[in-house]
């Protein structure tokens, strides 16, 4: 039986993965063949997944992934890392098979679609690029762009904005120590903390910068970062200037929205970087993951 972390009174309705599978995929007009022949895709594990909606909205979920592990021997549970959308699935399955070369698929991404601590970043590799304008191409785990043998995640090129590298991380750690920090001051304090959150920007970019070859390039350089977690925007913007632009020309962090895509807050190195960067991956600025 598929174990699931979440407590009864936080699920406000059961289903069969298949049923909302394709139901989801019908309304982002995919046929139900086509939606069949992509659930059968899935790895058993996934498949076996129950799909559930919470008392945090009206969407489709499913559970799958690995549970927190915070300070101690408690586990925590979270959204999305344990509970992704099941829009989420659909997209990155079909992305990944109109994208992807048949090795990559099965030897690469499917794989970490199986595993329950890698699940999300399978997930997030194909949600960033899931906007694109249909006459771009993509190139997958593009070999030579970065420094040595160092691969980037994703090739744009398009006719009107250029071409584009683009590192994508998905960053579940933060919020566990955010939990864990909360939980040890709160125990000092006698009470529920409210202080911010502190953030590692050295962590969080930690094998994303680095794979860049210096600027100027011919290329517009970034990373896009799945945290979970609201970011001091202020901080954010020194972290980059300070630090990154050496080597990417943009930072995003971003969040899949069930009614608008992929929404991100942007930071740049120019507005006409910022311009043509959202017109490229089709993404909204208007994420709520700074403060």
């Amino acid at each position: 039986m598929h174990n699931n972390p979440f407590p009864p009174r936080f699920i406000t309705a059961r289903a069969d993965l298949l049923e909302i599978f394709v139901s989801t995929a019908a309304g982002l007009g995919i046929d139900q063949q086509e939606a069949e022949h992509l659930y059968g895709l899935l790895p058993a594990s996934v498949r076996d997944a129950p799909a559930v909606k919470m008392i945090l909205g009206d969407d489709w979920h499913y559970v799958f992934g690995k549970p927190f592990h915070l300070d101690g021997d408690s586990k925590g549970f979270g959204v999305p890392w344990q509970a992704p959308l099941v829009m989420s699935l659909v997209i990155s399955t079909r992305l990944a098979t109109q994208t992807l070369t048949t090795q990559q698929f099965y030897g690469s991404w499917r794989r970490q679609l199986d595993n329950p601590s890698k699940h999300f970043d399978a997930l997030v590799e194909m949600l960033a690029v899931s906007c694109v304008a249909s006459d771009s191409q993509l190139f997958y785990e593009a070999s030579g762009a970065g420094i040595g043998a160092s691969r980037i995640d994703w090739l744009l090129k398009t006719a009107k904005d250029g071409d584009f590298l683009l590192e994508v991380k998905n960053r579940p750690g933060q919020p566990a120590r955010e939990l864990s920090r909360i939980r040890a001051a709160s125990k000092t304090a006698g009470r529920m903390t409210d202080s911010e959150p502190v953030p590692d920007f050295e962590a969080l970019f930690r094998s994303t910068w680095e794979k860049f070859i210096p600027l100027p390039t011919s290329c517009i350089q970034g990373v896009i970062l799945f945290t979970g977690l609201k970011l001091p925007g202020a901080a954010l913007e020194n972290f980059f200037h300070s630090r990154l632009e050496t080597y990417l020309h943009f930072a995003a962090l971003g969040e899949q929205n069930p009614g608008s895509g992929l929404s991100v807050n942007l930071v740049t190195i120019s507005p006409d970087i910022s311009d043509r960067v959202l017109s490229a991956f089709g993404w909204h600025n208007n994420a709520d993951l700074v403060f």
